[in-house]
């Protein structure tokens, strides 16, 4: 699930044309240490995310069901016949 984190944030960033620089400064940490987040090498505090969902102007429940959860689905149900 953490590689999800690292994806939905790289897209939030390129949606706002936001450099890495940027938020990462926004967020008061290096550049290297947002872009560990992105590449998944490092994993994302919850306060972190709550900061990263108001740059964004998102709730976090948002970015979840948006992000992360919709990964998880599975398609329609297919009904099998004997």
């Amino acid at each position: 699930m953490y590689h999800l984190v690292g994806i939905a944030l790289r897209k939030l960033r390129v949606s706002h044309n936001y450099s890495q620089q940027y938020v990462a400064n926004y967020l008061n940490i290096s550049r290297n240490a947002y872009i560990d987040w992105e590449n998944t090498k490092t994993h994302v505090h919850i306060d972190q995310l709550n900061a990263i969902c108001e740059l964004y102007n998102i709730k976090l429940s948002k970015f979840i069901e948006t992000y992360i959860e919709e990964k998880y689905k599975i398609g329609h149900p297919v009904k099998i016949s004997a």
